[in-house]
């Protein structure tokens, strides 16, 4: 994730709930640190993964990554129902493009384009997952980066959203929404 602003979170309340607990963290608060950088480049100075095991389905493992360092913010542990693990997770296949390149197919479309061009700064977050349904439910093998970029200007929220199929580079949609801030 990339912020304009330094922020930072407590990392039982992002990822834990009372039915699904957050355990055996080493990482207390999850901190996103500005950046300085161009949002739209694909670097992001904190990273946080998600592991789970299509082996099991009783945990997922959040390790948070920034300044060259990692540690685990935790196991998610409880019944699938209650904590909404997926049931399906495969593995990320050979030759899945990384986020800078990812970064750079999004914003070569139109609404990509138009806006960098008229947000120098904005918050930026890559997703990479598989290709999912419209209830969140992964349908497919598919890797699949998720790119959001967002800025709030003037009362009103502007992001751009791209999707783009991470073995060949395909962009699946991009567009540009607007809401109040």
């Amino acid at each position: 994730m990339v912020n304009t602003f330094e922020s930072g979170q407590s990392a039982a309340s992002r990822f834990g709930t009372p039915s699904c607990p957050l355990r055996n963290s080493s990482v207390q608060t999850i901190d996103y640190p500005a950046y300085n950088g161009s949002y739209y480049q694909g670097d992001a100075p904190a990273w946080v993964l998600l592991y789970n095991s299509s082996a099991s389905h009783g945990g997922e493992l959040i390790v948070y990554a920034a300044n060259g360092t990692a540690g685990e913010v935790g196991v998610l542990s409880g019944s699938a129902s209650t904590c909404g693990f997926e049931p399906y997770n495969p593995p990320l296949p050979k030759g899945v493009i990384d986020s800078p390149r990812a970064a750079t197919i999004a914003t070569e479309t139109t609404p990509g384009r138009a806006f960098v061009s008229e947000f120098t700064h904005a918050s930026a977050t890559y997703t990479l997952s598989f290709e999912k349904n419209d209830y969140g439910i992964i349908v497919n093998d598919i890797p699949v980066w998720n790119i959001l970029f967002n800025i709030c200007s003037h009362g009103i929220m502007t992001s751009f959203q791209a999707e783009v199929y991470a073995l060949n580079g395909t962009v699946d949609s991009s567009g540009t929404a607007f809401e109040t801030c």
